[in-house]
């Protein structure tokens, strides 16, 4: 979904939520949970504090990769 909100525009990202991605999601980081509604934010300017701040992007991301590597 944050790859979504800047793919149009990357100077005004925009959430684009659609279809059942509309839900609230949980992601378990190596520090803490978080927990991320998405239900309402189709449309809505992106803001990094939507889902915590750059230091929780980063995490998201390194979350990410790890779980890519595997697969």
């Amino acid at each position: 979904m944050i790859r979504c909100a800047h793919a149009r525009d990357m100077m005004h990202p925009r959430w684009n939520v659609k279809g059942p991605y509309r839900q609230q999601l949980k992601i378990e980081l190596q520090d803490e949970n978080v927990e991320l509604d998405l239900s309402g934010k189709d449309g809505h300017p992106f803001d990094i504090e939507d889902i915590g701040g750059h230091e929780i992007y980063f995490e998201i991301k390194d979350r990410i990769c790890k779980m890519i590597e595997i697969s």
